[in-house]
């Protein structure tokens, strides 16, 4: 990925985290400020990340747009499996538990429909996207022109 594209997602996501911190503590109307909880994390947030980057990259004086990141990972087994399968379901159950305790910490019921909603659908989400992605590189022949040279009995199982 290029420099520039890889500067342009951060730069949107950081400022989706922004707008999150604004929407997240904006109806704090308690504690020392008393209803203006939401502008010093912004505050805070806006200045801080711009000056840790500029720190780590010498100012922008070695920042070039040009240049290509490799994203690759060499993980190795347990940490594919830890990056990949443990962490996000960790994140899953965690988000449905949240969604089911809504119901004890608003004091009203109405929330088991959405928690059974989203522990049903997060799942066929995935199984539809990995679906889509088998299904478009089988199709297009995406798999055949990156692995080289074919291995013995390929040509009976694309049969």
């Amino acid at each position: 990925m290029k420099a520039s594209y890889a500067t342009a997602l951060f730069t949107l996501l950081y400022f989706g985290v922004g707008i999150f911190i604004i929407y997240f503590f904006r109806k704090r109307h308690t504690g020392r400020f008393g209803g203006q909880g939401y502008k010093f994390p912004a505050i805070v947030y806006f200045i801080s990340i711009p000056i840790i980057i500029a720190i780590g990259t010498d100012f922008f004086s070695n920042y070039d747009p040009a240049a290509i990141y490799s994203f690759d990972m060499d993980l190795g087994l347990w940490g594919g499996v830890i990056l990949f399968g443990i962490v996000p379901t960790v994140v899953y159950i965690a988000v449905g538990l949240y969604i089911l305790s809504l119901e004890h910490i608003k004091k009203r019921p109405g929330y088991k429909l959405p928690a059974l909603i989203y522990f049903i659908s997060v799942p066929s989400l995935i199984v539809i996207a990995i679906t889509l992605h088998f299904s478009m590189n089988y199709l297009t022949g995406a798999f055949e022109r990156t692995h080289g040279p074919k291995p013995t009995g390929y040509h009976l199982y694309k049969f």
